[in-house]
Formats: structure tokens, sequence, C-alpha cells
């Protein structure tokens, strides 16, 4: 039997266009602490409104949304939980951080975070992002 949490976890991500079972998770089982993950998917935004941005999932409990102009603070754009901070999840956050500038299990020759940036062109037809800017960016500012 499922536990309250899965439940709601399950209800709220399956709603809509844009479930969590319809992203493309970035990291792979285990490389990040606390069952944490990285998901990116399309966003079904035609206007280009709703900045570039990924999602962070840790342990079916939260999820954060950080814009591709915040890889290097990881500052939370939105929550899709009650929790809106990275208190008591520091270890966290700096995994991620150190995870970005690592070889993607999948793609032998890209970082982690040019996957990121890849698979939100891939996804986002309508809203391609300059992925050589948000490296730069990125390297600039960490």
């Amino acid at each position: 039997m499922k536990n309250i949490n899965d439940f709601i976890f399950e209800q709220e991500h399956i709603k809509g266009p844009h479930g969590i079972f319809e992203m493309s998770q970035i990291s792979d089982k285990g490389e990040l602490p606390e069952n944490s993950s990285i998901w990116v998917y399309g966003e079904n935004d035609e206007q280009g409104t709703k900045p570039p941005h990924f999602h962070v999932k840790i342990d079916n409990r939260f999820e954060f949304e950080i814009k591709f102009d915040n890889f290097h603070s990881l500052d939370i754009w939105r929550s899709k939980t009650v929790k809106h901070d990275w208190k008591q999840l520091k270890a966290i956050k700096k995994a991620i951080k150190e995870w970005f500038m690592e070889i993607n299990s999948e793609e032998d020759d890209k970082l982690n975070i040019e996957v990121i940036l890849t698979e939100w062109n891939r996804q986002n037809p309508n809203h391609k992002i300059n992925k050589k800017y948000y490296i730069d960016l990125y390297n600039k500012l960490k």
C-alpha cells in the first residue's frame, strides 16, 4: 500500500500535459544523494514566457524548479511542494553543483550541464536556447 506522500506526489505529477512522468531524467539513479534526480521537459510554451529551467526532485518529497540563469547558485524559482528552500539539503545542493561538471553517464562526450541544455532544446523546439551562453554564464559565476 502506498503511503500518503507517494499518493499525493503521483496525483500532483500526472495531471495535465506536464506530468513528471513525461519528463526526461538526466541523472542516473545513485548519482546524487537522497534519491535526488534532475529532470527536463517540454513546456508547450508557444509564447516563450516560461524561462528555461530544470527540475530537482528529492526523494519523492520535494521538487524544485531552477532557472538556467541560476545554475551557479541553484536559487529556487518555483517549488511544486511545500518546501521552498535548501535548508537541511545543503549536501544535495553541493552534490548537484559538482555533478553539473561531470561527464554524463549516457552521453560520454558531454558534461551533465550540457545534457540538460541539449534536452531543453529537444523538448522545447519553439523556445530553444543558446547553450554556449548558459555554459559561459555558469563558468563565469560558479
